[in-house]
């Protein structure tokens, strides 16, 4: 179903001024209640998964500073929300089994290192019927060394969706995995930042790579090869719309001369972007996919030099790719009733831009124009903020109002922008806490 506001819009006569947008976001009507995780002493939840399992539908799991195990969500919509700033690891998190009309809305999650037996992804999304977001996310981590890490089985991808309705990453950096203990049977192998499997899966301004191979190397008594760059995204069945970022694959692995071995040649990058399986439907705006860059020699060259990897795999993979720009939408995304709130809305000097308020987030595919819908139906309210100055980014800043007897507003913000073609930036969730949090 196509949204209201599908005919042209028109700056109103009586105008908000631009602040309003936050202000408006700030009005919306506050969601459940707030689980404070934190593993210090003589907290209730000092693990992941015990916020989440106290948490009901719709609620707020809050996380402080803090290193986590592995979590899931299972069959139930929840706001997953890791403080502004904090020192924060997560090991493994899956989300599964979400219903029709769910959603599960991860924010600031952040995954630097792990040790998993079975390498399995750090980020799962399977069998949602609902809509998953993913916003603000830094997922950047190896396999480590030690006993846990001794695995015959490769890999995962980072990030992994499958069999899903809805899924929308915004604002987020995926680099795919390198298993880095060159004693384990998987030595040097690698994994691409996300796969996509029969699931419709959007980014907006998200950065995702492939893990760089292994450096080989010839120690006298211990040896290694190199290996090749991972790819960047693979997809089968799938629907993968992104706007405004970049697919890589990773670097191959650097070559030496040895003293086992003769040489140890270098490796081939991975591909930017593979389609595998049933076909996929892959639309890019401002969204640029590259192979990934050879790995060289430290020593003298033996042979030749191995190529970068493909852009996109097969060659000949039926992509669309579309004129831009793309529109990003910087905003904070959690703070404190007594916090400044920010937001910046990038478009052509001119634009007229609006704002969509809703509750929740929404995964709905609109075409090349407008773009992919990102707030939850019925809107809170659309209305008009202002013009896109000659400078093309209108800036909005202002102290976040009082939550008065609530604990916590959940605000999705979608700016659309209504210039040459009418348009829909990119939307993030905005979430403000009580002071007490």
């Amino acid at each position: 179903m196509r949204p209201a506001f599908r005919r042209p819009l028109r700056p109103s006569r009586r105008v908000l001024p631009a602040l309003a947008l936050l202000l408006a976001a700030a009005s919306v009507a506050a969601q459940g209640s707030v689980h404070v995780v934190n593993p210090a002493s003589g907290h209730s939840h000092q693990t992941l998964q015990s916020g989440i399992d106290a948490a009901a539908d719709g609620d707020t799991v809050h996380v402080r500073d803090g290193l986590y195990g592995s979590a899931v969500i299972d069959g139930k919509g929840l706001f997953l929300v890791f403080d502004e700033g904090a020192s924060v690891n997560v090991e493994r998190l899956e989300v599964r089994n979400l219903p029709v009309g769910g959603t599960v809305s991860i924010v600031n999650l952040s995954s630097f290192f792990g040790e998993t037996s079975d390498h399995r992804a750090m980020l799962t999304i399977a069998d949602c019927a609902g809509t998953v977001l993913l916003q603000d996310a830094v997922v950047d981590w190896t396999g480590l060394s030690g006993v846990a890490a001794f695995s015959s089985i490769p890999p995962e991808p980072q990030v992994v969706v499958r069999d899903s309705a809805g899924v929308a990453l915004v604002r987020s950096t995926l680099v795919g995995r390198l298993v880095d203990d060159y004693a384990s049977q998987t030595a040097g192998q690698t994994s691409p930042a996300l796969r996509v499997e029969r699931s419709s899966v959007s980014l907006h301004a998200c950065t995702l790579r492939g893990a760089d191979g292994y450096d080989g190397f010839d120690a006298f008594t211990e040896f290694m090869p190199s290996t090749v760059g991972s790819a960047g995204v693979v997809v089968d069945d799938a629907v993968l719309l992104a706007t405004g970022g970049s697919i890589t694959g990773g670097q191959g692995g650097d070559g030496t001369t040895g003293f086992l071995v003769p040489c140890i040649p270098a490796r081939r990058g991975g591909e930017g972007l593979v389609a595998t399986g049933a076909p996929s439907t892959v639309r890019l705006v401002d969204t640029p996919v590259a192979g990934g860059p050879p790995g060289v020699y430290s020593g003298s060259p033996c042979g030749a030099s191995p190529p970068a990897g493909d852009d996109i795999s097969p060659l000949g993979t039926p992509v669309d790719v579309l004129p831009g720009p793309a529109l990003p939408f910087a905003s904070t995304a959690v703070a404190r009733e007594s916090d400044t709130l920010s937001a910046t809305v990038t478009g052509a000097p001119g634009d007229a831009v609006w704002a969509i308020f809703g509750v929740e987030p929404a995964w709905g595919d609109l075409g090349a124009s407008p773009g992919t819908l990102l707030v939850a139906q019925p809107f809170v309210g659309v209305r008009f903020i202002g013009l896109v100055p000659p400078s093309g980014a209108l800036a909005l800043s202002v102290g976040a109002p009082p939550v008065t007897g609530v604990d916590v507003v959940h605000a999705m913000i979608q700016p659309v922008l209504n210039g040459a073609t009418l348009r829909l930036a990119d939307g993030a969730l905005t979430v403000v806490l009580d002071d007490v949090y």
